[in-house]
């Protein structure tokens, strides 16, 4: 069992995609606009994509400052980006169906920015990993 937690912590040996994709899930994933479920689907996601769930957990507690910043912006950006959905809305609506509404918003508009900037995180990521890399090996060997 200490093998086991010691190797959780262990990021010697992490690849550069595993570094860029745990950076860049923990990152999206901590902007997600909904309190609650963030740190539940991203274990379940991390285990499930192989990621480092430490890291990952790490960038989200880290995101959560932001995360509260954007949850209105998130809510316009998507109450402008499914306009159309919001006319089907009822007339009167309770409590209920207006909180269903802001959060529908604040995802839609989530999906729209975390997704490019996802896939922007993980390609610029990767990249600075593997350059950091071969950096690293250049300098430990032998001339």
């Amino acid at each position: 069992m200490r093998k086991k937690i010691k190797a959780l912590f262990n990021f010697e040996e992490l690849t550069p995609r595993k570094w860029s994709a745990s950076l860049a899930f923990g990152f999206v994933a901590g902007l997600f606009p909904i309190l609650g479920p963030v740190t539940v689907l991203s274990l379940a996601l991390g285990w499930l994509f192989r990621l480092h769930i430490p890291l990952v957990l790490a960038v989200i507690y880290l995101m959560y400052p932001l995360q509260l910043l954007l949850m209105v912006p998130f809510t316009w950006l998507g109450e402008w980006g499914f306009e159309a959905l919001s006319y089907a809305a009822p007339v009167n609506p309770g409590w209920f169906d207006q909180l269903v509404h802001w959060a529908g918003a604040a995802v839609g508009g989530w999906l729209f920015v975390s997704l490019p900037l996802g896939l922007v995180l993980y390609a610029a990521g990767e990249r600075y990993f593997r350059r950091r890399l071969a950096k690293q090996e250049a300098e430990v060997a032998p001339l």
